[in-house]
């Protein structure tokens, strides 16, 4: 191959990845920027099972079979091993209300046994008030500083259920995130 050839191809090759990396890095840019973007279309609040759910700021919500999700993803994620925080709701199988007085011990021993099975261990139990409905969460943590913070929450008087996993920076965030949750206003009806 003449030297004319060779400087072609490696120019070429060059020119491909620089590319290559520069389409990588702007897409872990728009990674971290999901949050504001989503904030900007849809606003600060979903609506689930007849509660208005505010949104921290920095994360998107998407779906997952019916449930909606909270996200935050840090620089690199989820490509690599990059930070994540993800809050997903759930609603209790048979949509049955969650009752502080007789469900609290059962909920308490159950979560507590799946995560410690997981090798997570229980850091706090406390109440957390959304006007006057209250929820019942639980923390957890692995064993080395790496792992995922988990927080594990049951509202009382609903079929909600929170699940938290993720960076521990972003707790604060999910407890102001349930004591903004209020009732939805019913729509009140117009008679023609």
């Amino acid at each position: 191959m003449p030297k004319r050839g060779v400087q072609q191809v490696v120019r070429s090759a060059s020119a491909l990845l620089v590319l290559g990396m520069g389409t990588y890095l702007i897409g872990m840019l728009l990674v971290a920027l999901l949050g504001p973007g989503w904030h900007l279309l849809h606003g600060d609040y979903i609506s689930h099972e007849t509660w208005r759910i505010p949104v921290p700021k920095k994360f998107f919500v998407r779906y997952q079979m019916g449930h909606p999700t909270m996200c935050k993803f840090g620089l690199g994620a989820p490509l690599f091993h990059g930070s994540y925080t993800l809050i997903t709701l759930f609603t209790a199988p048979g949509k049955q209300p969650f009752r502080t007085r007789t469900d609290l011990d059962q909920f308490q021993a159950r979560v507590t046994k799946a995560e410690q099975e997981d090798g997570n261990s229980l850091r706090s139990a406390h109440s957390v008030l959304m006007g006057d409905t209250a929820s019942f969460c639980l923390e957890f943590a692995g064993a080395n500083p790496e792992a995922r913070y988990l927080v594990r929450c049951a509202v009382g008087n609903t079929p909600l259920v929170f699940y938290y996993e993720g960076e521990r920076q972003y707790v604060a965030d999910f407890y102001s995130m349930l004591e903004g949750m209020s009732p939805e206003k019913p729509v009140a009806k117009t008679h023609s």
